[in-house]
């Protein structure tokens, strides 16, 4: 693998070029970085590092089984753990998706953890 663009690596992961930068500068050598601002270039092996550091969404299932308080939100029964979370969802979707089968991602770039709701196109 060549060395490969900061930037590029942003946008694969879906982070901003600033989370990225801190990533580097956090786990990183020196000699695994050169350049500067928006033309700063990883190394093979500083690549390597970064797909383990920067942390992936997780998607889950689960069905919907009731609303909140607040109509952007619902109350999901995650399959994978046997418990209930609360999933935002869009506006657009608000009030179609009760006892449905839907996907939805784990975040943890907020203190704690949300979920929000993934349509099924952009799971491919």
């Amino acid at each position: 693998m060549p060395k490969k663009l900061l930037k590029d690596i942003a946008e694969e992961y879906d982070i901003s070029f600033k989370d990225a930068k801190e990533f580097c500068f956090d786990y990183l050598e020196e000699d695994m970085i050169t350049g500067k601002g928006l033309r700063t270039w990883i190394s093979d092996a500083g690549q390597a590092i970064l797909d383990d550091a920067i942390p992936m969404p997780t998607i889950h299932r689960g069905k919907v089984v009731g609303q909140c308080p607040n109509p952007l939100r619902l109350w999901v029964l995650d399959r994978d753990r046997m418990r209930k979370v609360v999933v935002r969802i869009p506006k657009k979707m608000e009030g179609k998706l009760l006892g449905k089968l839907i996907y939805f991602e784990e975040n943890h770039n907020q203190p704690g953890v949300t979920y929000t709701w993934v349509h099924r196109g952009k799971l491919a």
